[in-house]
């Protein structure tokens, strides 16, 4: 609209008559350039994109009542390298598809930009990065891959890797303090009923190799992981 020269008249002499809608995707909408002709009998609007209430409520408005349906609009930001979503790993098929899925935006600074709280977690910050550091290398490398995460009534483990067919329990935390047999006691339980024996703790500066029921576990700082740490 802002494009066509003398608009504003046009919208002026409909007003007159009735209730007009103009929209634009300039700026220059916002910027007071609206000319004297609507001065005074205009209400500016921002829209802003839709909120998940909003496209819940449309998908009600136009019949839309499958979750999946709407699921499938929320799935946008990821087609347009927004962020990426990870799936509950599971065995079977349908739970898998059923479960909610975690979220990871693109980028490190980008979750902090975007994050609610003052000091986001620092604990969740390495997990991001833990994140698009595997993405990355299966990318660049070219390997086949998956990404997936665990739960169930005892407890979580932050990824599964399915690297090549075979599978890497993931365990995220800042520091093991405390932790160490919540922490490592849960992902020898998750390996073994992956059937394999090897996992994977990654922290912000604890270094350790851990043995516990036939499972190796090791033990990493997130530089190591970042630079030198191999996967196979």
């Amino acid at each position: 609209m802002q494009e066509t020269n003398g608009w504003e008249r046009f919208v002026s002499r409909l007003g007159l008559n009735y209730k007009v809608i103009v929209t634009g995707s300039s700026s220059r909408l916002l910027s007071g350039e609206l000319g004297t002709y609507l001065t005074g009998r205009h209400i500016d609007l921002t829209l802003f994109p839709f909120s998940f209430r909003a496209y819940s409520k449309l998908g009600s408005l136009v019949g839309i009542r499958d979750v999946h349906t709407v699921r499938d609009y929320v799935s946008y930001p990821e087609e347009a390298y927004l962020l990426f979503q990870v799936r509950r790993f599971s065995f079977k098929p349908r739970a898998q598809l059923n479960s909610p899925q975690k979220v990871y935006p693109v980028d490190v600074g980008l979750a902090k930009t975007l994050s609610m709280k003052a000091h986001p977690e620092k604990g969740s910050i390495i997990e991001l990065a833990v994140y698009l550091e595997l993405m990355r290398r299966m990318s660049y490398s070219f390997i086949p891959g998956e990404i997936f995460y665990w739960m169930d009534e005892k407890g979580e483990v932050d990824f599964i890797l399915k690297l090549n067919g075979k599978l890497l329990p993931i365990q995220v935390t800042y520091q093991l303090d405390g932790n160490t047999d919540r922490e490592v006691g849960n992902i020898v339980r998750v390996a073994k009923l992956l059937r394999v024996r090897r996992g994977l703790v990654i922290t912000w500066e604890d270094e350790n190799e851990v043995t516990e029921g036939g499972v190796k576990i090791d033990v990493v700082p997130l530089w190591k992981f970042l630079t030198v740490f191999n996967l196979s």
